[in-house]
């Protein structure tokens, strides 16, 4: 689930007129670096209010799901989203980030790139829907049928708006693009918590899928009322499909990585397990997802034009590396230290299973968001090669971890995946930077900070946890005095501080230059 005139005013507010595409030249360069530091904190302050509020639809969503479906429902859903997710990434074929990328795109070509995504979900849903049986065969739930027919909808539907969505990131339109993913994960919950009151089961999930999707695409035909003209010549396109094509192989790559627990969970634990393990995943994952989100939205259109500015560059990375770590450090480490709490809340007694996986994962918090950034570089300085190279590294050593932890069940393979992925942390700072000019050190230096604030609260929840115990409400007393002070000693730092009014400042003029 994750998803106006052209303007030369990035990080458009929320009232500005719909994006409406005239002349060949429309797609061309979007601006200059000009003023990027105030277009990207307002656009990143717009991002990250709807990034908060995204957040918090999903978990409240997923909190009263749980408490109407049971494992296997998510279960079986799971197992057909690990195939369904595959389509995704083969319909979308690396073209939105090679839509975005391009310093220059004309409207020719963006109509060819258009008719490759359409026609690439069309066939795609097709295909997916023919496979239903095999599916099921594979698996062993003939259930499975159906839910594969239905979860195969959306890939068509998407198709027609990959494109139109991909302009409106190019064009730094925040504001539109944060509606675009409210309405889909609104849409989303509202249409799964009516089917499943209804008493729907796992078809709750199927068909909240499906009506997402018919959102997220009418909302992006609101915001970009471009109709694609008659396609480029082939060899127009020709650079755009090969950034992509190598796009499109990380996808592939970074898919096995991605979605590999979830098809050996299922094949060979079962559908249970499989749906504790997908709701501790979930709830893991839904943070990072939405900083990873954050920074690829707001950070690759802003390094991309800050290529040719080496201070300004190495200056924006480093701060958004630290911004992301400021978040990412204590949500992992309070996701760590108090994972029984959070399952009992979010999911009920009836998923207290899942809470040994839920702490082991919440590790991969730790590291995740931070390595996003410096994997962000070699987008934004075109090396689609090299990043390829990389998510083969990265994804061969999550199956591997998957695989060597499945012996010991869903906790076995939540183990093995945050051992990896610690493993990979320093490697990818090494590998993914050495062409940019970030250097190590200087990412690295972005780290203490955070490190040393988030350490601290731990230390003063522990001290709390060695006089009053782990009970349930010391659980929920540990975690609340954990995040007062970290927030305390966060606040307290001059750059926090200077971001906070900035961010307000900007979200207050985000209709001026």
């Amino acid at each position: 689930m994750t998803k106006g005139g052209f303007n030369n005013t990035p990080g458009a507010s929320f009232r500005r007129s719909p994006l409406v595409l005239r002349g060949r030249d429309a797609f061309g360069p979007v601006q200059s670096a000009g003023d990027l530091a105030g277009r990207s904190i307002r656009g990143g302050a717009i991002s990250a209010i709807g990034q908060a509020i995204q957040l918090a639809l999903q978990v409240g969503g997923a909190a009263a799901l749980a408490r109407l479906l049971t494992p296997r429902d998510f279960g079986l859903v799971a197992m057909v989203t690990a195939i369904s997710a595959f389509g995704m990434i083969l319909r979308d074929a690396g073209l939105s980030a090679a839509t975005i990328q391009a310093r220059t795109i004309t409207q020719d070509q963006c109509a060819a790139l258009f008719r490759i995504n359409a026609i690439a979900g069309f066939l795609l849903g097709i295909c997916l829907a023919a496979a239903a049986p095999a599916v099921a065969r594979f698996y062993g739930h003939e259930e499975l049928t159906w839910i594969t027919v239905g979860l195969a909808i959306p890939l068509v539907v998407s198709g027609f708006a990959t494109q139109h969505f991909a302009l409106l990131q190019r064009h730094m339109r925040f504001g539109a693009v944060t509606i675009v993913h409210l309405g889909f994960y609104s849409s989303y919950w509202l249409a799964a918590l009516v089917s499943a009151i209804l008493g729907l089961g796992y078809w709750s999930l199927v068909i909240a899928n499906g009506v997402a999707y018919l959102v997220w695409t009418a909302l992006i035909f609101v915001f970009c009322r471009w109709v694609p003209v008659r396609p480029a010549d082939g060899r127009a396109i020709v650079s755009h499909v090969r950034f992509g094509g190598h796009v499109l192989a990380s996808g592939v790559v970074g898919y096995f990585a991605s979605y590999a627990d979830s098809i050996l969970v299922g094949r060979f634990l079962g559908a249970g397990p499989l749906g504790l393990y997908s709701r501790a995943y979930n709830f893991v994952a839904l943070p990072i997802a939405q900083m990873i989100q954050l920074v690829q939205r707001v950070g690759l259109p802003v390094l991309r034009l800050l290529v040719d500015e080496s201070e300004r560059y190495r200056t924006y990375q480093t701060r958004m590396t630290n911004l992301v770590a400021t978040i990412s450090l204590p949500l992992g480490l309070v996701c760590v230290l108090e994972g029984e709490f959070f399952i009992r809340v979010l999911l009920g007694d009836q998923w207290i299973e899942a809470s040994s996986a839920f702490r082991l994962l919440g590790a991969v918090m730790l590291v995740r968001p931070i390595m996003a950034t410096v994997e962000l570089a070699q987008l934004s300085l075109g090396e689609s090669r090299r990043y390829f190279i990389w998510t083969l590294v990265t994804s061969t050593t999550y199956v591997i971890s998957f695989v060597a932890g499945l012996p010991w069940g869903i906790t076995g393979v939540a183990g093995a995946l945050a051992a990896a992925h610690f493993l990979l942390f320093l490697p990818a700072a090494v590998y993914c930077l050495a062409r940019s000019p970030v250097r190590v050190r200087d990412f690295l230096h972005q780290l203490a900070v955070p490190l040393a604030v988030s350490s601290l609260a731990v230390a003063v929840a522990l001290a709390f946890h060695a006089i009053s115990g782990f009970g349930f409400a010391e659980q929920g007393l540990g975690v609340a005095i954990f995040l007062c002070v970290y927030l305390a000693l966060s606040v307290a730092r001059p750059s926090i501080r200077e971001l906070a009014v900035h961010s307000v400042r900007g979200v207050r003029r985000r209709g001026s230059p």
